[in-house]
């Protein structure tokens, strides 16, 4: 079962203090004066929220260490340790992320080197999942002393991460769009798990999507969409969608699983009638998302499957990042308005009251991405027939030894 520790600011140095792990520090002043202003009260609220979402994306165990959880969390191993910070400082970086070394000097233990897959993921995804520039990382010896965490847990991942600056990213770092913090670290940790250790978690029917990220890749086998779009919709889709929209939302940084979960909402699964589709169209027109001509009367068409997939993947593009990739342009997607984009689309819930009217659009998309993420979960390639026997190098002998039979034969007559 994975399990994660969530450490709310300084309270873990309190505890390790405490216990004797950071010789020198005096308990009552730490408690005084550590951390940022108001980075206690920050910590203990994310903090939460991180746990919940960790919980909801199938982590068996999640505990939260913040001013007022007194169990001893430090008699165990974790899967991994995360301790949430923010910074304040004029000087102070903007987001950050770093690791103990247990081993100190050059050489990375496997603690160290399992931390070091984490922060590699923070600094691939976090700031095109926040918007806050990620400024700083590293694996260090020097933080053994503060934190003592290679006394604690020397076979746990541990990482110290900074969110981002109070004031220069408050926009984020505060409601409502904290749920951009919250689904970025979920999300990293969530792939951490699965994919560098190689933990099956469990699946569950509260998937937290309102903080599940639109940007990124597709990051299971390329075969599981294919097979489950074909699944959920009773092949209705067009052949072979799974392969385009994996393909087209990977080359925009648009993941495929919400693109085809949105195709969903907006198609009734592909029966365009029956389901819960939000615009007007049938199968002819190729529009998988509701997207609608440039002057907004009427349901745009396209030529065949490919131009309606890189049509909803552009779309999604112009909401997603700031600038134009992949070509994206009004030449293929109808509603890509001005020479730059908005930019406003983070997390499922962002799409509400953007690409539709409705605020509770994301949570229909997020319905179908709950549903397709535990089919995927479930899918196994189907097994693959076991090859003929190659006798193409044996027929020659093969023939001449029926020949030489036959004489044989014809010999006893």
């Amino acid at each position: 079962m994975s399990s994660v520790l969530v450490i709310c600011g300084h309270v873990g140095i309190e505890h390790l203090t405490e216990v004797g792990l950071c010789p020198g520090r005096d308990v009552a002043q730490l408690r005084r004066g550590t951390g940022s202003r108001g980075e206690r009260e920050w910590t203990g609220h994310v903090g939460q929220l991180l746990a919940d979402s960790l919980r909801a994306r199938g982590v068996g165990e999640v505990k939260v260490h913040d001013a007022t959880y007194a169990e001893a969390v430090y008699e165990r191993d974790w899967d991994l340790v995360i301790s949430l910070h923010y910074a304040r400082d004029a000087d102070d970086a903007r987001a950050f992320a770093a690791a103990p070394n247990p081993g100190g000097g050059y050489v990375i233990p496997a603690a160290g080197e399992r931390a070091a897959r984490w922060l590699a993921r923070f600094v691939d995804q976090y700031e095109l999942l926040t918007g806050i520039p990620v400024t700083q990382w590293r694996v260090t010896a020097n933080m053994t002393d503060w934190y003592g965490w290679c006394f604690v847990w020397p076979d746990t991942a541990a990482v110290l991460v900074e969110a981002g600056h109070a004031d220069l990213d408050a926009a984020v770092l505060y409601e409502p769009g904290v749920v951009r913090v919250v689904g970025a670290l979920a999300t990293i940790t969530e792939e951490f798990l699965a994919h560098d250790l190689g933990i099956a978690l469990a699946t569950t029917d509260r998937y937290p999507l309102a903080t599940f990220p639109v940007a990124g890749v597709w990051e299971h086998d390329l075969g599981a969409l294919e097979a489950v779009i074909v699944d959920y919709t009773d092949a209705r889709a067009p052949a072979g969608i799974g392969w385009l929209y994996a393909e087209l939302g990977a080359r925009v940084g648009v993941r495929a699983d919400v693109l085809v979960a949105q195709a969903m909402h907006e198609t009734g699964r592909f029966a365009y009638g029956g389901g819960d589709p939000i615009f007007s169209a049938d199968p002819s027109f190729h529009n998988f998302a509701g997207i609608k001509t440039t002057d907004g009367t009427a349901t745009a068409r396209f030529s065949d499957a490919r131009a309606g997939v890189t049509a909803h993947a552009h779309h999604a593009a112009w909401y997603v990042h700031p600038d134009h990739v992949d070509g994206c342009s009004m030449a293929t997607d109808p509603r890509h308005f001005g020479s730059g984009h908005p930019a406003n689309v983070r997390v499922i819930d962002d799409l509400g009251g953007k690409w539709a009217p409705s605020p509770e659009y994301g949570r229909g998309v997020a319905r179908h991405l709950a549903e397709i993420r535990a089919r995927v979960a479930a899918w196994s390639p189907a097994p693959r027939p076991r090859p003929l026997p190659d006798i193409a190098a044996d027929l020659d002998e093969i023939t001449a030894d029926l020949v030489d039979l036959a004489e044989e034969l014809r010999r006893r007559r």
